[in-house]
């Protein structure tokens, strides 16, 4: 089995106030990523298929 976002345990869905913030979050790297500016790389990587 690969390593990926779909096998990770930190992956957990978030149901928002709007569609907007609505779906998976990384509990593990998220504070990182946005602090270095990073957050879209962060979000485009959970919604891979891969």
């Amino acid at each position: 089995m690969s390593k990926n976002c779909n096998t990770c345990k930190w992956l957990e869905w978030v149901d928002g106030e709007s569609e907007s913030d609505t779906g998976f979050t990384c509990n593990k790297r998220h504070q990182q990523m946005w602090a270095d500016g990073r957050e879209q790389e962060l979000l485009d990587n959970l919604e891979r298929d891969d």
